[in-house]
This record gives C-alpha cells, structure tokens and sequence, in this order.
C-alpha cells in the first residue's frame, strides 16, 4: 500500500449483479474523497481527482495520433461521425441487405495485462512534460461543466486562441479561463499510472485488499486504456 496514489483515498467496492445469472461485476468508487478531520486535518482527495493531469495528456494523445484507438469511437458525437458516412454510402448503393454483428468482449477489463497496457501508454506518449489548462464553461442545456486541455510544455497558446478552439463546439455559452496550469513531465505520468494500475488498493468490509489482475472499473482513465489496447491489438492482430 505504500506505493498507492499519495494522499488520495482508497476505492471502496461494490458489487453489482450481471445480467442472466453471470455473476457480479465489481465496480469501484475512485471518486469518494474525505474532508477535513481530526485524522486528515486537510482532507484527502479522490483517486480520480488525482489522475486527471494523466487523462488530459492521455486525451490529448489519442486525438493527436487517432490510430491509437483503433476502431473506438468517443460518445455519441463521434459516432455520428462514423455513421453518416456509412449510409449515406448504403443508400447511395441502392440500400442493399446489412447485416449487423454485436459482439460483446467477456470481462474487457478484468482481462487486461497491466503491463502491456502500461507498455502501450509508454509508446503513446509523444513530449518529454505538458501543459494542462483548465476552463470553466457554462450553457443552457449543460450547466457548469470543466474543460481540460493539454499541449506539449513548448506550445503555449493565449486563452482567445483556447477558446476560439472551444467555442466551436460549445455554443450559447460562457467560457471562463481558471488560470490553473499544471506542468506534467512524462516520467511522473508513467510512475502515476503505474502506481494506479499495479498497486490500486480496494476498500470492502472493513479490509483493504490489493488487485492483482485487470485495470479497475471506476476509474476515469478506464475506458480510455482499454479502448487503447484494444486499437493496439487491431494494430497487430488485424492488420
């Protein structure tokens, strides 16, 4: 436990049924923080809290170099953007039969190697340290939302500049620039990582028990990884 997220809190578990008898899934609470006490006189922040810096770079990386990915699609906006060109071929082609494949990978996360996900991350990652900015933006149909971005540490671009970059996709709205820049060397994110993956210490009935094997479900960066080895297998199994 020793090599656990510094001053963060650990993951409480709780379990939740699987469809059709198959089980429970484990999903952990990597939100969860602790406020000011007599024991934490400064409170302990979130596991997530924590990795966020990681999921701004790691972010920042996937959208630079896509291929990383593989055939992953991020929310609902993405996926339009792959569909429409898909049907608008199938119509322009006369409609022809489709047929349709849902597949559905048994225990994604549980299975994954923590080292050849660390691995893909290393070859990942592009710039020696980077520059993370925070915004605030706020709409009408979304509320308050926070914004992060990260750059390479070289790039430095003015806050108009930022938000023109953000305007274009959030409209009716208010940005705000936090003035909350963080610089993250390359080294601290792989040591992060490595420590969240390999060492991510789970809270359950009073025990405290170490995983030792998959990338937790709960954690922000979780889909973002698998998603990653999952385009690196494409990659090299089906070229």
């Amino acid at each position: 436990a020793a090599k656990t997220i510094h001053n963060s809190c650990n993951g409480a578990l709780r379990l939740l049924p699987r469809g059709n008898g198959k089980g429970v899934r484990p999903i952990l609470n990597l939100g969860r923080q602790k406020f000011a006490s007599k024991k934490y006189p400064n409170g302990l922040k979130s596991v997530n809290f924590r990795l966020r810096d990681a999921l701004a770079v790691l972010s920042h990386e996937t959208r630079k170099q896509p291929e990383v990915m593989g055939s992953s699609v991020r929310g609902q906006t993405h996926i339009l953007q792959v569909l429409l060109p898909m049907v608008r071929g199938w119509k322009a082609a006369g409609k022809p039969p489709m047929n349709v494949a849902s597949v559905d990978i048994h225990k994604s996360y549980d299975t994954l190697k923590v080292k050849k996900v660390l691995e893909v991350v290393d070859q990942t990652l592009s710039e020696p340290d980077y520059l993370i900015k925070r915004f605030a933006a706020w709409t009408p149909r979304r509320g308050l939302r926070f914004i992060q971005k990260a750059r390479p540490s070289s790039e430095y671009h003015p806050f108009m500049q930022e938000a023109e970059a953000i305007a274009a996709t959030t409209r009716n709205g208010v940005l705000m620039d936090l003035v909350e820049y963080n610089y993250a060397k390359r080294a601290d994110l792989m040591n992060l990582l490595s420590s969240h993956l390999e060492y991510n210490v789970v809270h359950m009935s009073n025990k405290h028990l170490l995983q030792t094997g998959g990338i937790p479900q709960g954690s922000v960066l979780s889909s973002l990884l698998c998603c990653m080895m999952y385009g690196h297998m494409e990659k090299k199994r089906l070229p």
